[in-house]
């Protein structure tokens, strides 16, 4: 789901730039850097399907949609459990037709005490749709409910072999229509999208170069805003122009109480060194963009992913020395307000423990957590888990008993952390086949987790995978499907 020629050449860049006497961590560094989109908080794979529930069903449902931070809520059940697949035909920019794709702060003290346990009544498993194929290549980037569906970004494969970025939506979310397409030059296709006061925002990548000295951001992410997730525009901002100036890199955006903040780190020194200083930015209309203010940075420190919690928001990263070598001590900070950043305390990180692993938060509706970067391609060991109940503090999962799951595909949407794994390597290493997806869990705290039973094994290897308030999309390699969840006490 991401431009193969992109990924080879970053890759192809980054190998050239480690040398072939390079560290087994590099291989797990340059996978980080070149895969197709992170697996992470912003939701990983499955497909829509509706059914109706029980009277207890939904009013658990209710509660955690009250709970849930957006405004927005996706479609509710419906009795139809199996969506079954048509075409549409959106206008393109220049009115010729195209195929739409229809397939039918201050840092709190870290404690040992759990937060509360789940409410009875919370999901117990997922009953997953009949696969809905698309009649051509189709990959969603992000997704989020929005009225009475769903709106999508992502990237539509051309027969001559490029692609443009296009902007999807659904009423049921396996079944999806290309409302609008984009080609704003360079590669970057719409990859991240966001929901505040009412409007969505998506984000690209910015355009990078790669001369002899390695990689270099030649133009900044692009910025969309939509009223509806059907009609888009892009956002002119001066401020943000000048912000990712001079060989920036942008590593991700939240949606949260203050707006909408965006992080990345500078890209410097021998190699394209990933050095210091790095950047956040606050907005409340995508125009105008202020710069925040971290206290307590290294000087080697980076930051990797930003997620919205306790009324406020948590940046997460570490220290690392380039991105060859790649890892160094896990840091994290605080705002209430996007601007001003505090440390939070990661208690009992040691040497050996890694940075905070690339957007790798997510957030439920009693606490969050997060895990280490790995320092190899399949290692047997899982990565530290490291868990918080606002974002203000963080300490190692085993130090609360927390058994979190140490591999797998994550997706959370606010209320609910969910986990489908099928082995030790997700995504498998070269030589290693995708393992059957088998086992769900899933957790509102990151402390304790339930499990979930699945209908049966995910055989299409997943591209994406989210969390909705009715249920989970997951986007394999071939089709979506939708996982509708089942009840109980």
């Amino acid at each position: 789901m991401s431009d193969e020629r992109f990924d080879r050449d970053l890759g192809d860049v980054l190998r050239e730039i480690a040398g072939e006497e390079a560290p087994m961590s590099l291989r797990h560094r340059l996978s980080d850097v070149t895969e197709r989109a992170p697996i992470g908080r912003r939701s990983w794979f499955t497909t829509p399907m509706r059914l109706s529930v029980v009277v207890a069903g939904l009013a658990v449902l209710a509660l955690a949609l009250l709970l849930w931070p957006r405004t927005e809520v996706g479609p509710a059940p419906s009795e139809s459990a199996r969506p079954s697949p048509s075409m549409t035909v959106a206008p393109t920019a220049s009115g010729a037709a195209t195929p739409g794709v229809t397939p039918s702060s201050e840092p709190s003290t870290p404690s040992s005490t759990p937060p509360t346990p789940p409410p009875d009544g919370e999901w117990t498993g997922l009953v997953w749709s009949d696969p809905v194929t698309p009649p051509f290549p189709v990959h969603l980037y992000d997704l989020l409910p929005w009225g009475d569906g769903y709106v999508a970004v992502g990237e539509l494969p051309m027969p001559d072999g490029q692609s443009d970025g296009a902007f999807f939506t659904s009423t049921d979310g396996v079944n999806w229509t290309v409302t609008e397409r984009t080609d704003p030059g360079n590669e970057r296709y719409p990859r991240y999208l966001e929901a505040w006061d009412g409007v969505l925002f998506a984000f690209s990548n910015p355009d990078m170069d790669f001369p002899a000295s390695g990689m270099v951001p030649a133009a900044p992410p692009v910025v969309w805003r939509s009223p509806d997730g059907s009609a888009w525009s892009v956002l002119t901002s001066a401020s943000w122009q000048a912000a990712w100036d001079d060989g920036w890199m942008f590593s991700d955006v939240a949606s949260g109480a203050s707006g909408l903040v965006a992080i990345g780190n500078h890209l410097a020194g021998a190699s394209g060194a990933a050095a210091v200083d790095p950047l956040v930015l606050r907005s409340v209309d995508g125009v105008e963009w202020a710069q925040g203010s971290i206290d307590g940075l290294g000087p080697r420190s980076i930051v990797s992913d930003i997620v919205a919690v306790g009324g406020g928001y948590a940046l997460l990263g570490g220290t690392e020395d380039s991105i060859a070598t790649g890892a160094g001590m896990p840091q994290a900070w605080f705002s209430s307000d996007g601007l001003t950043w505090v440390p939070a305390p990661v208690a009992g990180a040691v040497d050996g423990d890694h940075q905070f692993e690339v957007q790798a938060a997510h957030v439920g509706a009693h606490g969050a957590v997060s895990r280490s970067q790995q320092a190899c391609v399949g290692c047997v060991e899982p990565p530290a888990a490291w868990v918080s109940t606002d974002g203000r503090a963080w300490q190692r999962g085993s130090a609360v008993g927390a058994e979190v799951p140490g591999f797998g595909l994550w997706g959370s949407d606010g209320t609910r952390i969910v986990v489908l794994d099928g082995g030790p390597v997700v995504p498998p290493a070269p030589d290693q086949s995708a393992p059957e997806l088998t086992v769900g869990r899933m957790s509102l705290d990151g402390v304790r987790w339930t499990e979930l039973a699945l209908s049966h094994a995910m055989t299409d290897p997943p591209e994406r995978f989210w969390v909705v308030p009715d249920g989970v999309i997951y986007a394999g390699e071939a089709s979506f499907w939708f996982g509708t969840p089942t009840f109980g006490p």
